[in-house]
Protein backbone atom coordinates (compact mmCIF):
# COMPACT_ATOMS: atom_id res chain seq x y z
CA UNK A 1 0.00 0.00 0.00
CA UNK A 2 2.80 2.56 0.09
CA UNK A 3 4.63 1.68 -3.26
CA UNK A 4 4.51 4.63 -5.64
CA UNK A 5 3.88 3.01 -9.08
CA UNK A 6 3.77 4.78 -12.65
CA UNK A 7 2.98 3.22 -15.82
CA UNK A 8 3.19 4.84 -19.35
CA UNK A 9 4.21 4.44 -22.70
CA UNK A 10 6.99 6.01 -24.73
CA UNK A 11 5.70 9.18 -26.85
CA UNK A 12 3.07 8.34 -29.43
CA UNK A 13 2.78 5.38 -31.99
CA UNK A 14 4.52 5.45 -34.89
CA UNK A 15 2.22 5.50 -37.88
CA UNK A 16 4.21 6.23 -40.39
CA UNK A 17 6.76 3.10 -41.95
CA UNK A 18 9.35 3.09 -42.71
CA UNK A 19 10.28 6.49 -41.34
CA UNK A 20 10.73 5.55 -37.17
CA UNK A 21 9.59 1.79 -36.79
CA UNK A 22 8.32 -0.92 -39.25
CA UNK A 23 4.85 -1.18 -37.58
CA UNK A 24 2.21 0.98 -37.41
CA UNK A 25 -0.35 2.45 -35.15
CA UNK A 26 -3.48 4.02 -34.89
CA UNK A 27 -3.63 7.42 -32.42
CA UNK A 28 -6.95 8.42 -33.36
CA UNK A 29 -8.38 10.50 -32.51
CA UNK A 30 -4.86 12.73 -31.98
CA UNK A 31 -3.20 13.87 -35.19
CA UNK A 32 0.42 12.76 -35.70
CA UNK A 33 2.57 10.11 -34.37
CA UNK A 34 5.82 9.22 -33.03
CA UNK A 35 8.85 11.85 -33.70
CA UNK A 36 6.63 14.12 -34.15
CA UNK A 37 5.34 17.16 -31.66
CA UNK A 38 1.55 16.88 -32.23
CA UNK A 39 -0.84 15.41 -29.98
CA UNK A 40 -0.19 11.76 -31.50
CA UNK A 41 3.25 11.72 -30.59
CA UNK A 42 3.59 13.60 -26.97
CA UNK A 43 -0.13 12.80 -25.52
CA UNK A 44 0.03 9.50 -23.74
CA UNK A 45 -1.90 8.11 -20.93
CA UNK A 46 -0.65 6.89 -18.03
CA UNK A 47 -1.77 5.38 -14.34
CA UNK A 48 -0.42 6.08 -10.63
CA UNK A 49 -1.04 4.18 -7.55
CA UNK A 50 -0.14 4.45 -4.67
CA UNK A 51 -2.79 3.03 -2.33
CA UNK A 52 -2.01 4.69 0.96
CA UNK A 53 -2.47 8.15 -0.64
CA UNK A 54 -4.15 8.12 -3.71
CA UNK A 55 -7.96 7.05 -4.42
CA UNK A 56 -8.34 4.50 -6.95
CA UNK A 57 -10.28 5.42 -10.36
CA UNK A 58 -9.34 9.09 -9.67
CA UNK A 59 -9.22 10.41 -13.49
CA UNK A 60 -6.67 13.45 -13.54
CA UNK A 61 -7.12 15.56 -16.62
CA UNK A 62 -4.08 17.87 -16.51
CA UNK A 63 -0.93 17.95 -18.61
CA UNK A 64 2.10 16.57 -16.75
CA UNK A 65 5.61 16.02 -17.79
CA UNK A 66 7.34 12.46 -17.71
CA UNK A 67 9.95 14.35 -16.08
CA UNK A 68 7.45 14.84 -12.43
CA UNK A 69 7.68 11.05 -11.99
CA UNK A 70 11.40 11.25 -10.54
CA UNK A 71 10.34 14.48 -7.67
CA UNK A 72 7.51 13.26 -6.98
CA UNK A 73 8.82 9.51 -6.46
CA UNK A 74 11.78 11.37 -4.43
CA UNK A 75 9.00 13.15 -2.38
CA UNK A 76 7.35 10.12 -1.39
CA UNK A 77 10.17 8.28 -0.58
CA UNK A 78 11.41 10.77 1.53
CA UNK A 79 8.01 11.52 3.39
CA UNK A 80 8.64 9.12 6.06
CA UNK A 81 12.52 9.98 6.10
CA UNK A 82 12.35 13.97 6.97
CA UNK A 83 13.32 15.07 10.17
CA UNK A 84 11.72 18.03 12.02
CA UNK A 85 14.96 19.77 11.01
CA UNK A 86 15.07 19.16 7.31
CA UNK A 87 13.91 22.10 5.30
CA UNK A 88 12.60 21.87 1.83
CA UNK A 89 15.98 23.92 0.79
CA UNK A 90 18.08 20.97 1.54
CA UNK A 91 16.56 18.58 -0.29
CA UNK A 92 18.89 17.29 -2.71
CA UNK A 93 16.45 16.94 -5.81
CA UNK A 94 15.09 20.48 -5.32
CA UNK A 95 17.19 21.04 -8.46
CA UNK A 96 15.63 18.57 -10.43
CA UNK A 97 12.97 19.62 -13.58
CA UNK A 98 9.86 18.46 -12.61
CA UNK A 99 6.73 19.09 -10.00
CA UNK A 100 5.74 16.55 -7.35
CA UNK A 101 2.39 15.87 -8.37
CA UNK A 102 1.15 13.96 -5.22
CA UNK A 103 -0.65 17.05 -3.89
CA UNK A 104 -2.62 17.43 -7.61
CA UNK A 105 -2.95 13.90 -8.09
CA UNK A 106 -4.21 13.86 -3.56
CA UNK A 107 -6.63 17.00 -4.63
CA UNK A 108 -4.55 19.00 -2.10
CA UNK A 109 -3.54 21.74 -4.75
CA UNK A 110 -5.92 22.46 -7.37
CA UNK A 111 -5.41 23.55 -11.16
CA UNK A 112 -2.26 22.62 -13.43
CA UNK A 113 0.78 22.11 -12.08
CA UNK A 114 2.64 23.38 -15.14
CA UNK A 115 2.32 27.07 -16.35
CA UNK A 116 3.48 25.61 -19.29
CA UNK A 117 5.38 22.57 -20.84
CA UNK A 118 7.87 23.10 -24.14
CA UNK A 119 8.84 20.37 -26.10
CA UNK A 120 11.97 20.31 -28.83
CA UNK A 121 12.67 17.28 -31.15
CA UNK A 122 15.20 18.24 -33.76
CA UNK A 123 13.85 21.45 -35.89
CA UNK A 124 10.44 20.66 -34.28
CA UNK A 125 8.48 23.22 -31.70
CA UNK A 126 5.97 23.10 -29.22
CA UNK A 127 4.60 24.90 -26.18
CA UNK A 128 1.09 24.52 -24.40
CA UNK A 129 -0.16 27.05 -22.04
CA UNK A 130 -3.37 26.44 -20.67
CA UNK A 131 -5.25 24.98 -23.64
CA UNK A 132 -3.25 26.98 -26.26
CA UNK A 133 -0.64 24.73 -28.15
CA UNK A 134 1.63 26.33 -30.81
CA UNK A 135 3.61 24.25 -32.66
CA UNK A 136 6.34 23.59 -35.74
CA UNK A 137 5.99 19.88 -36.67
CA UNK A 138 7.94 17.77 -39.39
CA UNK A 139 5.89 16.39 -42.04
CA UNK A 140 7.80 13.39 -42.43
CA UNK A 141 6.80 12.66 -46.09
CA UNK A 142 7.98 15.82 -47.60
CA UNK A 143 10.61 16.63 -44.90
CA UNK A 144 9.13 20.00 -44.21
CA UNK A 145 8.19 21.93 -41.29
CA UNK A 146 4.74 23.13 -40.89
CA UNK A 147 5.24 26.70 -40.03
CA UNK A 148 3.80 27.97 -36.48
CA UNK A 149 0.42 26.76 -36.13
CA UNK A 150 -1.80 27.65 -32.87
CA UNK A 151 -4.81 25.31 -31.38
CA UNK A 152 -7.24 25.35 -29.10
CA UNK A 153 -7.10 21.27 -27.69
CA UNK A 154 -9.92 21.64 -25.20
CA UNK A 155 -12.18 22.16 -27.94
CA UNK A 156 -9.72 20.79 -31.24
CA UNK A 157 -7.48 18.17 -29.68
CA UNK A 158 -6.95 16.19 -32.99
CA UNK A 159 -5.56 19.62 -34.07
CA UNK A 160 -7.30 20.11 -37.28
CA UNK A 161 -8.10 24.01 -37.13
CA UNK A 162 -5.14 25.91 -37.10
CA UNK A 163 -6.41 29.41 -35.45
CA UNK A 164 -3.04 31.33 -35.25
CA UNK A 165 -4.27 33.80 -37.85
CA UNK A 166 -7.05 34.91 -35.50
CA UNK A 167 -4.73 34.96 -32.15
CA UNK A 168 -1.74 36.31 -33.51
CA UNK A 169 -1.16 37.89 -30.20
CA UNK A 170 -1.18 34.33 -28.15
CA UNK A 171 1.05 33.24 -31.27
CA UNK A 172 3.47 35.81 -30.22
CA UNK A 173 3.29 35.41 -26.29
CA UNK A 174 3.88 31.36 -26.71
CA UNK A 175 6.85 32.16 -29.35
CA UNK A 176 8.48 34.20 -26.56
Amino acid sequence: KNTLVFFFSDNGGSTKKPFLSYNTAINSPLRGGKGQLLEGGIRVPFFVSLPSKLPAGKVYEQPVSSLDIAKTAMEVASIGNRSPTTSTASRSYDSLDGINLLPYLTGEKRGAPHDALYWRLGPQRAVRKGNWKLVDWREFTTKSQSGWQLFDVSTDLAEQHDVAAQHADIVAELKQ
